[in-house]
């Protein structure tokens, strides 16, 4: 009998390799998951798209929209179509923290919590798994001081039929103004929402897009159900438009 180390290996493409080595090592990073049910139905969440970033080379916001009305942003709904060539790929993301960049206390939820979930390949059989990966990506936390993840890159595997979704737990104090007084918020007082979406690379009309560029991931409920045109950076920035900004950079290759 030959030994085990005699068998044939099986190929793996790099694309393979990288992807299942990202997906394990967010996985084992975010150790907290989604628990959809202890966040109730979930909502949709208001994903805004900065039109005209798809030609950007560098997929930031600071040091843009110098100007009123230079950045304009759509609902990634309204976009006409996702990319094709980003399916069964791993797409490069970076969550690159808030818009704006310093939010004032009492403009954010006392926490944020971006899970991501995907459908990674089986290379092994050539059939999709069953089920998704989900992992937490990047969080927002308020107690004696404002915690917020560091910005984060990572591959993301884009299924042709599910695409890729993300899933965005928010926690907010039960009135404006009580974020940084002494008294205790307690958990009865705050208000849990789950807010998901799902992206598409094809032309579904109510999934938000997927293409390269910079998306802004609402706070509130319905940030960017209408196009805005983002203040200059000298002016205050309405709460309803503080964000998550998320970059969609090129596939690995």
């Amino acid at each position: 009998m030959k030994a085990s180390s005699d068998r044939p290996a099986l190929p793996m493409r790099r694309r393979d390799f990288l992807c299942w080595t990202a997906v394990a090592s967010l996985a084992a990073w975010g150790a907290r998951l989604t628990d959809a049910a202890s966040w109730g139905a979930a909502e949709p969440l208001s994903i805004g798209y900065v039109d005209g970033s798809e030609s950007w080379d560098q997929l930031e916001l600071s040091g843009r929209g110098e100007e009123a009305g230079t950045l304009r942003v759509l609902p990634a709904t309204s976009l006409p179509s996702g990319d094709p060539a980003l399916a069964e790929t791993l797409v490069r993301v970076g969550v690159l923290g808030l818009y704006p960049q310093r939010p004032a206390g009492t403009d954010l939820p006392l926490e944020a919590h971006l899970d991501v979930i995907t459908t990674p390949p089986s290379f092994a059989s050539g059939t999709e798994l069953q089920e998704s990966f989900h992992y937490q990506a990047w969080s927002l936390r308020q107690e004696s001081a404002l915690v917020v993840s560091p910005r984060v890159r990572f591959g993301l595997w884009v299924n042709r039929v599910e695409g890729a979704a993300v899933a965005l737990r928010v926690v907010t104090p039960p009135a404006r103004g009580l974020v940084g007084r002494v008294e205790r918020i307690t958990a009865a007082s705050t208000t849990g929402a789950l807010r998901t979406a799902r992206f598409t690379v094809a032309s579904e009309p109510e999934l938000p897009k997927l293409v390269r560029g910079v998306y802004l991931l609402g706070l509130t409920a319905r940030a960017f159900s209408r196009p805005v045109d983002l203040p200059p950076t000298t002016d205050p920035v309405p709460v309803e438009l503080v964000s998550l900004v998320l970059a969609v950079e090129h596939p690995v290759d």
